[in-house]
């Protein structure tokens, strides 16, 4: 089963960083003509970035919120702490963002997330923050297959929309579903891989109710050839930084900045300490 997951690291090196005719999806609900009311609040909030980020960057954050919505909103022309500034702003609002250089139109990312919320109706309906991580990562699995994309795959857009991703859209969509039912969440970036083949990688950490962090890959849950599983789900990081599959497979996840802003982005997420889910039973792996 897991012969396939490995076989992703191959293409993760592409994928990463760089961040098909649609498909059609019955959770896809297009969206409207004017922004809608919850998505205008989402793209207003200050999300986990915001509060973790150095203060230098906060004049490229609120540039980049009030510049989004205007319909203005470009990468270019600032220095190098307001450019960083502007990607924490994408970071925290990955519905717009395509994980390049670019950023979404107001209508593909009200569009992202609203497939998005409805793809986490069942997951806002569970009591724990656990069970809702559940339901929206095994709810992110079944709807998205491994492949790339117009933004090479990066974006929650094409995981969601176009229901194809490679990593970091897997995670992107992850986090943007997350941060719709309340589970904090960021996403991490390094290097990951096992048996013969690895490469640049991303994943997501989210808190629970007891305020602790765990790391979670629905990637590498979402095998090539194989059956979502729950291999991934809630580890801490020293788990996910070596460790075997419950198949007898090695696999190792090592947080690393690939570049000053990929660095920048890592100093804000915390360590994932509780071993509290690293073992799992059986009946803990099986996506529902």
């Amino acid at each position: 089963m897991f012969k396939g997951i490995f076989k992703k690291a191959t293409v993760i090196l592409l994928a990463s960083m760089l961040a098909f005719t649609q498909p059609t999806s019955s959770f896809e609900v297009q969206a409207k003509s004017s922004v809608s009311s919850s998505f205008s609040k989402y793209l207003k909030k200050n999300g986990l970035y915001y509060k973790n980020m150095s203060k230098a960057y906060r004049p490229g954050y609120k540039t980049a919120k009030k510049t989004y919505k205007a319909g203005n909103f470009n990468f270019y022309g600032m220095n190098s702490t307001e450019y960083t500034g502007k990607y924490f702003y994408m970071a925290d609002h990955v519905a717009a963002w395509t994980g390049t250089l670019q950023n979404l139109s107001i209508s593909d990312a009200q569009r992202t997330y609203n497939v998005a919320k409805s793809l986490s109706k069942k997951a806002k309906r569970k009591k724990s923050k656990y069970q809702k991580a559940a339901a929206i990562h095994d709810a992110l699995v079944k709807h998205t297959s491994y492949q790339m994309g117009p933004y090479q795959g990066q974006s929650a857009y094409e995981a969601l929309v176009n229901r194809q991703a490679v990593c970091a859209g897997y995670s992107r969509a992850f986090k943007l579903m997350c941060d719709i039912c309340g589970v904090p969440c960021m996403c991490v970036y390094g290097y990951a891989g096992g048996g013969t083949g690895g490469g640049a990688h991303q994943w997501n950490i989210i808190k629970l109710d007891d305020g602790k962090w765990y790391e979670v890959d629905c990637t590498f849950d979402d095998p090539l050839g194989g059956s979502p599983n729950r291999n991934f789900f809630c580890l801490s990081t020293a788990k996910m930084s070596s460790g075997m599959t419950p198949q007898g497979m090695s696999y190792y996840h090592q947080r690393t900045g690939m570049d000053e802003l990929t660095t920048a982005f890592n100093k804000c997420i915390p360590m994932a300490t509780s071993t509290k889910h690293d073992k799992k039973k059986a009946k803990d792996l099986v996506v529902k």
